[in-house]
């Protein structure tokens, strides 16, 4: 329960035993019924006439909560008054442990057909050919603190109901059925008996349940009040994520921004996978740039910081590989901020990618630039190589995408920051000796925190992404946008 944003129950008595600290967060929500269910009772069996049978079925798991063997000695009573075939017809639908002991108290004089399995699809149309359905009437704690699915089903079916009364079950029913007291076989004889005696009192009740569950039982009524509570955690997340600031960017990702936002604007995408989204700084900004975001992972450590900062406006956290995701929904962009020149493959990893993206959906990528730069900084984070603007859109080409923008970026802050990281590599532990170690471990690397880290960083980058600009044939990085051709 502490981990939901939401705690459904289906009766009132199941929302007293939440905790009172978490009360805020539950909701009753009816089971309900689902059209189909409507749609057979549309259809239901005509009122029976004077001389016809009247038609009962049960249906569900024959466990205690059920009561069956209530059903079974009642009936029983019931064709020992002499009521027979002529005037009632029990269907009993289903199996579990009460099976042999509603049968034994059945006896052998009622007339009952004993069903053990109905497909789902047929079961609608099976009880709107009976008259009357048979709730629950078991004495369990359970049972007096749940309405079963049944009564709800069997009253869109158009069937007049008869159940056990307890509390629940009076709060969402009402007058509109017959009501026994629990574990009382004399008590549910005497009402299906009343029934057959009454046909006039049989028509209003399988009226009364139809309207009621018509007016009540629906999905648009059943699911309004979890729509609303929705509704207000929706517009409380986005009045949130309007009031807490984003993690700050390191200086070389600010530098990225501009161009970043620039494509995104510019291809207007409605859903967005980022892979490898590090703890997740750039992936809180994107996150109000498209209208669905999913993040990829691989290091729990930065997937849980990301999932921090990310869901709270919005978005999505997975810890895993891109690999692991399901070949469907694609995505109309796919991001991968200085991830692809720490895989060895990477013309796969493009392939790979490439499946991700809808039929002319974009990918964007960042890389760092020119391999004669390579550095102990690269050493140390775990890549494998850096790029020229023409070599990346030569891989992306053959990958199936089509450049539609390369561009270098960086001149001339990204160089002072470089020498600086190559510094504090050459000095500092490694992150680890394989290459997936120090991968892993260059996301969590000189990572700022903090609210005035994020306002330094962002007005001291400021001139400098003005400068960027005006030279953008410099620099020691690459954001490349490029759309998916088939």
């Amino acid at each position: 329960m502490h981990a939901a944003d939401i705690i459904l129950l289906d009766t009132a008595q199941h929302l007293a035993r939440v905790p009172r600290r978490l009360a805020d967060r539950a909701l009753v929500v009816q089971v309900g019924a689902d059209e189909s269910w409507f749609a057979a009772g549309s259809r239901a069996a005509a009122d029976p006439g004077p001389g016809d049978a009247v038609k009962v079925i049960f249906f569900g798991l024959f466990t205690p909560l059920q009561g069956v063997p209530v059903i079974g000695t009642a009936l029983a009573l019931l064709a020992g008054a002499g009521i027979d075939a002529g005037q009632i017809s029990v269907t009993m639908i289903g199996s579990g442990q009460d099976l042999e002991a509603a049968k034994s108290a059945a006896g052998n004089d009622a007339p009952i057909r004993w069903i053990d399995w109905i497909a789902p699809e047929d079961l609608p149309g099976t009880v709107a050919e009976h008259h009357i359905s048979l709730g629950i009437f078991g004495t369990t704690p359970k049972s007096a603190d749940v309405v079963p699915n049944k009564v709800y089903q069997s009253a869109a079916a158009g069937c007049a109901i008869i159940t056990s009364d307890t509390a629940p079950q009076r709060l969402v029913l009402g007058d509109a059925v017959q009501y026994v007291r629990p574990g009382d076989p004399d008590a549910l004889a005497l009402a299906i008996a009343e029934l057959l005696l009454d046909r006039g009192l049989l028509a209003q009740r399988r009226r009364q349940a139809r309207e009621l569950a018509t007016g009540a039982f629906n999905a648009s009524v059943v699911t309004a009040p979890l729509l609303a509570k929705l509704q207000t955690l929706r517009s409380t997340a986005h009045r949130a994520s309007a009031t807490v600031p984003a993690a700050p960017l390191t200086p070389r990702a600010a530098l990225r921004w501009p161009l970043i936002k620039r494509a995104i604007r510019q291809v207007k995408p409605s859903s967005t996978l980022e892979i490898g989204c590090g703890q997740g700084a750039m992936g809180a900004r994107l996150v109000s740039l498209t209208k669905s975001y999913l993040a990829v992972e691989p290091d729990t450590d930065s997937a849980m910081v990301a999932a921090s900062r990310i869901e709270p406006r919005g978005g999505a956290v997975m810890n895993g590989f891109s690999s692991t995701l399901p070949p469907d929904p694609r995505y109309d962009l796919v991001a991968a901020f200085e991830v692809l020149e720490h895989i060895e493959d990477d013309e796969a990893a493009l392939l790979a990618w490439r499946h991700h993206v809808k039929p002319g959906g974009h990918l964007l990528l960042s890389v760092p630039a020119w391999q004669h730069l390579f550095s102990p900084s690269d050493t140390a984070v775990g890549h494998f190589r850096r790029y020229s603007p023409d070599e990346l859109s030569g891989k992306l080409r053959t990958a199936g995408f089509a450049p539609l923008r390369v561009q270098l970026y960086g001149w001339p802050l990204a160089y002072l920051l470089e020498s600086v990281r190559n510094r504090l590599a050459s000095t500092s532990e490694k992150f680890g000796e394989s290459k997936e170690d120090q991968s892993a471990g260059s996301g969590r690397w000189l990572q700022p925190s903090g609210r005035t880290m994020s306002m330094v960083i962002t007005v001291g980058v400021l001139p400098f992404q003005v400068l960027q600009s005006l030279f953008s044939g410099k620099g020691n990085g690459i954001v490349a946008l490029a759309r998916r051709v088939d």
